[in-house]
């Protein structure tokens, strides 16, 4: 998922995230996740890792990631 949809996601409510209950892992590639997402992602999902991802932005394959630890 790209950030910006993450954030139009996350505007969900923690009422409608609760549906994501088995959710483990969320990868976000694209675009720069900032600090201020990060932060509303771990309020939000404190059970999901957050990944963020990078690669060639000609294709989809990523050659880096690091984990956003909260």
């Amino acid at each position: 998922v790209v950030p910006s949809l993450l954030s139009i996601i996350l505007e969900q409510g923690p009422t409608n995230l609760k549906k994501l209950k088995h959710l483990k892992y969320i990868f976000c590639s694209g675009e720069a996740i900032t600090a201020n997402l990060a932060s509303n992602f771990y309020k939000l999902l404190p059970w999901v890792k957050l990944i963020n991802i990078y690669g060639a932005s000609e294709v989809s394959a990523d050659v880096t990631y690091y984990s956003i630890v909260n």
